[in-house]
């Protein structure tokens, strides 16, 4: 069980290492990971109140980071930091960064529900529902929730792990 936990942080590791060297822009991340069932908007304020905000996908390759760390841990699903602007009915992000990057599902996304769900692509889901959900701290961080939680700081200290 140990060597299989180290053999995931290596490889995480190694991942986080090579993207490192393809992106200068990325001097200082922090990836969290919480494990705990909430509503879009309860994770919403879980992430803004003790960390920056629920994640912000904006690129491949944070899309491609983030399905790898989801699927280390087995996780299906997760809230991410995209909903559905109830006045002018357009998808934007939580943070208030431009929604730019998407991977929907095919059918995706509907027309009824306001949050933003992702496995390997996106899926629309009501913000009612519980779920998993992925914090980050910083700029252009990703963070998302496992079966503990983890923090990963790009530069400094590459890989501390949380109780």
């Amino acid at each position: 069980m140990q060597f299989t936990q180290d053999m995931e942080r290596i490889s995480v590791l190694l991942y986080l290492s090579g993207a490192l060297s393809f992106s200068s822009a990325l001097i200082y991340q922090r990836h969290v990971f919480v494990k705990q069932n909430m509503t879009w908007y309860q994770a919403q304020l879980y992430c803004q109140t003790n960390y920056t905000d629920l994640v912000t996908i904006k690129s491949k390759w944070q899309m491609d980071l983030a399905n790898s760390l989801i699927t280390v841990r087995g996780i299906i699903g997760v809230w991410i930091g995209l909903y559905r602007n109830t006045t002018t009915y357009l998808f934007q992000w939580s943070n208030g960064e431009q929604f730019m990057y998407s991977r929907w599902a095919t059918g995706q996304p509907g027309q009824d529900n306001m949050c933003t769900a992702m496995s390997s692509l996106w899926y629309d889901l009501p913000c009612s529902n519980p779920c998993y959900f992925v914090c980050f701290q910083g700029k252009n961080s990703i963070n998302l929730n496992c079966d503990s939680q983890w923090t990963f700081f790009y530069g400094a200290d590459v890989n501390k792990i949380q109780p």
